[in-house]
C-alpha cells in the first residue's frame, strides 16, 4: 500500500505499448465519465511490481466529483491468471477439469450435460449423477427474462463464447451472483459438438461492490445518504415533479443547535452517539420514499419527493424539531438539542439542485437569526 498510494495508475500498472490510449481515454472520462471500460468487467494486461504483464479483470465506476465538474474512478482489479490457466486447461483432458477450483460443465449440441467437475457439484449442490443428462436449465434462477438468454445464445453461436455475470439456483433453493464464460466447441469440419461452461461464485466480490457503493455514497458514521447521493436523488426528484404539474419537490436544511457544546463538554464519542440517534429520529419523521442524507458535521438535508400538499413540508419541519427536541441518554448523559431548519420548494422558488440548496441554506440560517429551534420558508425569507 505504501508504494502505491499517490502513484499514477497507468504508469503503475499500464504496458507502455497501452500507455498513449489510456492517457487519452482516461482525460476524456475525467470531463465526461464515459469511456470504454466503464460500467462492465473488462479484460485487460497489466504489470505487476517485478514488471511482468498477467491478466486482470476491472471493473470501473464513474462517480461524480462533489464540486458537480468532472468525475473520478471506483474500480476493482480481479487478478484473473487462474481463470485463464484453467480456461487453456480444458484443452488438456478431463483430468485437468476435475482439479478445477471453479464449476466446470461441458454439454452436447443439443445442451444436455454430459460432464461436470467436483467444483459444480460443491457450488450447485447437485451431485454429478444428478446433473448429467440434465439441462443446464435446472440452474435458472427466474431472475433473467427470456431476452436475456436469447442474447447470450445470439452471442455465443457468433462468436463462440460469451462470458457475463447471472444469478443461478443450488439445489437447495439459494440464488447466488456468478461469473459464467461459455464457449463453444467444434469438430475438424466447423459443426459444434459441445459447449463448455466454466463458473466461479461471486458473492464475496458483489458483498465487496457493495461496499465499495456503501464508501461512495453513504456517511459512515449514520449510515445516512452522504452529499453525493443526496444530490444525486435531488436531481432525480427534480426531473420526476418537472414531467407532473402538481407535483413538488421540497428541501429541508437542517443544522443542530447547541450541538457543540455537547461536543465540548462531553466528547466526540459522545456527539457521534448523539448524531447517529438524530440520524433515526429524522428517518422516523419522514416518508420511506424521501430522501435523509447527512451532509458532514451536524448538517443534515432531507429532500421530500412528489409533495402534493403545499402545507406538508412545514408539518414535517414542526415534527423534527419536536423530535430533536426531546433529550437523548448517552452513557450516562442526558444530552438536549434543537435544530434550525431552512426550506425551500421547486418549483416555487428554484428550479436547480444547486439554487434550491442554497436557497433552502438561507432559510436555516434565517432560522437561527429567528432565536433557533425553529423553521423558514424561503419565500418568508425573501418577503423579509
Amino acid at each position: 500500500e505504501a508504494e502505491a498510494m499517490g502513484q499514477n495508475l497507468h504508469r503503475l500498472m499500464t504496458p507502455q505499448r497501452f500507455q498513449a490510449a489510456f492517457h487519452e481515454q482516461f482525460s476524456g472520462f475525467q470531463e465526461t465519465g464515459e469511456g470504454v471500460l466503464i460500467g462492465k468487467a473488462t479484460e485487460l494486461v497489466a504489470l505487476d511490481k517485478s514488471g511482468h504483464e498477467f491478466p486482470v479483470e476491472i471493473s470501473i465506476a464513474a462517480i461524480r466529483e462533489t464540486t458537480g465538474f468532472g468525475f473520478r474512478a471506483i474500480g476493482i482489479v480481479r487478478d484473473i491468471r487462474q481463470r485463464k490457466e484453467a480456461e487453456r486447461g480444458l484443452r488438456l483432458g478431463s483430468s485437468v477439469i476435475r482439479q478445477a477450483t471453479q464449476g466446470i460443465i461441458v454439454t452436447d449440441a443439443r445442451g444436455a450435460m454430459t460432464m461436470v467437475n467436483p467444483s459444480f457439484c460443491r457450488l450447485t449442490g447437485y451431485s454429478e449423477a444428478e446433473a448429467i443428462g440434465a439441462n443446464p436449465k435446472i440452474l435458472q434462477s427466474g431472475r433473467h427474462d427470456a431476452d436475456f438468454y436469447a442474447r447470450m445464445w445470439a452471442a455465443l453461436l457468433e462468436h463462440g463464447y460469451w462470458q457475463g455475470e447471472l444469478w443461478n439456483r443450488r439445489k437447495n433453493g439459494e440464488v447466488y451472483p456468478e461469473w459464467l464464460s461459455l464457449s463453444a466447441i467444434h469438430d475438424s469440419e466447423g459443426r459444434i459438438t459441445n459447449y463448455v461452461g466454466m463458473f466461479s461464485d461471486i458473492s464475496k466480490l458483489k458483498e465487496a461492490e457493495e461496499d465499495l457503493e456503501r464508501m461512495a455514497f453513504y456517511d459512515a458514521l449514520t449510515g445516512l445518504p452522504n452529499r453525493l447521493l443526496f444530490r444525486e436523488r435531488l436531481d432525480r426528484s427534480l426531473k420526476a415533479a418537472r414531467r407532473a404539474a402538481s407535483r413538488r419537490t421540497a428541501v429541508l436544511f437542517l443544522d443542530l443547535d447547541k450541538f457543540k457544546a455537547v461536543n465540548d463538554t462531553y466528547g466526540h464519542t459522545t456527539g457521534d452517539a448523539l448524531l447517529q440517534e438524530v440520524a433515526r429520529r429524522l428517518g422516523e419523521a419522514v416518508r420511506e420514499v424521501d430522501t435523509v442524507a447527512r451532509l458532514g458535521g451536524d448538517e443534515f438535508a432531507i429532500v421530500l419527493h412528489e409533495v402534493t400538499d403545499a402545507a406538508a413540508p412545514q408539518r414535517i419541519a414542526e415534527k423534527i424539531i419536536a423530535a430533536i427536541n426531546e433529550p437523548v441518554f448517552v452513557e450516562g448523559h442526558q444530552c438536549h438539542v434543537g435544530t434550525s431548519i431552512g426550506i425551500a420548494i421547486a418549483p416555487d422558488h428554484a428550479e436547480q439542485a444547486g439554487t434550491l440548496v442554497e436557497l433552502a441554506d438561507a432559510a436555516m440560517y434565517s432560522a437561527k437569526k429567528s432565536g433557533r429551534n425553529c423553521y423558514c420558508v424561503y419565500m418568508a425569507v425573501a418577503a423579509a
